[in-house]
């Protein structure tokens, strides 16, 4: 008989905590510093809304530089989101993984002799942002601060219920491990 209702409850009490365990691996991803007035915004690729988040923070008088990198960055997207041409970092050569984001930075940070970044990115991707960000920077005396762009698009709190949503987990997850078996500190 214990047994039994042993077999019965166990799966209730399984499925119950489905929802709080999906809820935490999502919010685990999203990792924030305090933001600070830096030398310069970095608005990483994957996304237009990151971009617009960099530009907002630098109308703000939250940075004197904005730098748009990734893959399908153009020159012109400064002046679309009113960054002035003379506070616009000029755009490197296209980034298409993060690892490459963080070397293009790496380049303007030391060319600039800049001492503070901010990075701009989603909030599903700040904890491999950090990461990969750290290990690039060792070493440079810069100051690495993140931001997140907001997503109405994308409840981290939900992402299990949309295609998307489970993509872009599954993605960070499999990212960090990969990123934590081959990246090494520069």
């Amino acid at each position: 008989m214990v047994v039994a209702t042993s077999l019965l409850i166990l799966p209730l009490l399984i499925v119950g905590c489905w929802e709080p365990l999906l809820i935490g691996m999502g919010q685990w991803l999203v990792v924030e510093t305090p933001l600070k007035e830096a030398d310069l915004v970095v608005g990483l690729g994957g996304g237009r809304k990151r971009q617009e988040e960099a530009a907002r923070l630098f109308k703000e008088g939250l940075t004197e530089w904005v730098l748009f990198v990734g893959s399908h960055v153009r020159p012109q997207d400064y002046r679309y989101l009113g960054v002035p041409a003379e506070r616009a970092v000029p755009t490197p050569p296209p980034a298409n993984t993060t690892y490459e984001e963080a070397l293009a930075t790496r380049t303007v940070v030391q060319e600039h002799s800049f001492k503070s970044v901010v990075i701009v990115t989603s909030p599903y991707h700040m904890r491999r942002v950090r990461w990969i960000f750290e290990r690039v920077l060792r070493g440079t005396g810069v100051t690495l601060l993140l931001a997140s762009a907001p997503d109405q698009d994308f409840p981290i709190d939900a992402w299990w219920k949309s295609h998307s949503g489970r993509h872009a987990v599954l993605r960070e997850y499999l990212g960090l491990v990969y990123y934590g078996l081959t990246v090494r500190g520069q």
